[in-house]
């Protein structure tokens, strides 16, 4: 015997699949923002050679702007 859903239970179910909906975004977001990342590092690579790419991923962001600049 199935129960009808009321509109309390489309709400929470609607809810439901937004948060899920939402956490899946958060990790697309993740892999995105890794992503760009990974072809920041290539161009640096590019520009600098090995050695200089990965000093400049070692440091912190404000200092690494700042060492971009000059």
């Amino acid at each position: 015997m199935k129960r009808k859903l009321g509109i309390k239970g489309v709400y929470y179910e609607q809810r439901r699949n937004t948060k899920k909906s939402r956490e899946e975004n958060r990790h697309g977001d993740e892999l995105e923002k890794a992503k760009k990342e990974n072809d920041i590092s290539d161009e640096r690579t590019k520009y600098f050679g090995l050695k200089g790419a990965n000093f400049i991923i070692g440091v912190s962001v404000s200092y690494e702007l700042y060492f971009l600049e000059y």
